[in-house]
């Protein structure tokens, strides 16, 4: 399947919020000790904005060379990876009526720190539209 994804802005799905921390559950099982810390980022994280339908979850992990028994857990519970997409960042997804990106990270660096950048943004979106 091709990296490229066509997509469409809907209004803000209240579901979106508990679809994260169920597959946050899974991605910590599937990950193991592998990662420290497993985030939800991008347009779906703020509550009452209008977001592509798909959940992007960051993943800070030790090293991006994963365990094959991590990447052998992600593919059962039905992601394909994409390898390294851009330097420093892994990619896999999910496709299903609630999609999923993940975004594979050295945890704390450049990467991480990047996307943990967005959050004061991203909190104060939440606080003008409420």
């Amino acid at each position: 399947m091709e990296i490229d994804e066509r997509i469409s802005v809907v209004p803000y799905d209240e579901k979106w919020n508990s679809l994260f921390q169920s597959e946050k559950a899974n991605l910590l099982k599937a990950f193991g000790e592998d990662v420290i810390d497993i985030q939800h980022f991008g347009s779906t994280s703020v509550q009452g904005m209008s977001a592509k339908p798909i959940i992007d979850v960051l993943i800070g992990v030790k090293t991006l060379d994963l365990n094959l028994s991590v990447t052998n857990n992600l593919l059962e519970q039905g992601y394909e990876g994409f390898g390294e997409i851009g330097v420093g960042r892994l990619y896999f997804r999910k496709w299903q009526e609630y999609s999923f990106n993940l975004a594979v990270v050295i945890w704390n660096g450049e990467q991480w720190v990047k996307r943990e950048a967005l959050e004061p943004l991203s909190a104060r979106m939440e606080i003008t539209l409420s």
